[in-house]
């Protein structure tokens, strides 16, 4: 083996075990907190580890503008919402273009679709792991606010950002900047007010 494989290698393992500690310790309380079937998505742990000694390293992201968010505040609060931590932190919607255009263009080919066995939810597990593990990199003493959501029908990706704008409803509230992602094609769907079917979101977890 020579000094690049080895290097390879070593953040390979650096990676699992990171994703070991996030999944299969303090994060399966959270995971059983969601549903009454959550040995589902206790099942797929092992699988997205295995999966992801594929991957070689996550894209290196700078960070300058950031706000705290507590997404208990905003209103996802009228949702099934679980939250690893208290606070989070929101960026410009254009940086969460970036970051997440930077992780799909890794990742897109070492993880296709497969029905049954690396679906939405595996896809939407997988993402918010590789977004977590990468703002750790980045060095940022807080998590960003990037959640796993489901509908009734799909498993997806929800973010937060610094973006609000007026929303046209007769209560003339504020939007909080919340936004729908897409993993499986890096599609930023929109924003929350205005999804439907099948992005029409329940239950959200923030990890941390």
């Amino acid at each position: 083996m020579n000094k690049q494989q080895s290097k390879t290698q070593s953040k390979i393992m650096s990676l699992l075990d990171w994703i070991q500690e996030l999944f299969c310790a303090k994060y399966k309380i959270r995971i059983v907190e969601l549903e009454k079937d959550n040995s589902y998505y206790l099942q797929r742990l092992k699988f997205l580890e295995e999966l992801t000694a594929r991957s070689i390293e996550v894209p290196e992201i700078t960070i300058e503008q950031k706000e705290l968010i507590r997404p208990y505040e905003t209103r996802l609060k009228s949702l099934n919402i679980v939250c690893a931590d208290l606070e989070y932190y929101k960026l410009p919607l254009e940086k969460w273009r970036e970051i997440l255009t930077k992780i799909y263009e890794k990742f897109k080919k070492a993880h296709p679709y497969q029905s049954e066995i690396f679906d939405c939810d595996d896809f939407a597990l997988l993402y918010a792991g590789l977004v977590t593990y990468t703002i750790k990199m980045a060095g940022l003493d807080k998590q960003v606010a990037f959640a796993i959501a489901w509908s009734g029908s799909h498993a997806f990706n929800l973010f937060i950002t610094t973006n609000t704008t007026n929303t046209t409803n007769t209560t003339n509230t504020t939007n909080n900047g919340i936004y729908i992602y897409e993993p499986q094609d890096n599609n930023i769907v929109g924003e929350l007010e205005n999804m439907n079917i099948p992005y029409d979101v329940r239950m959200v977890w923030f990890m941390g």
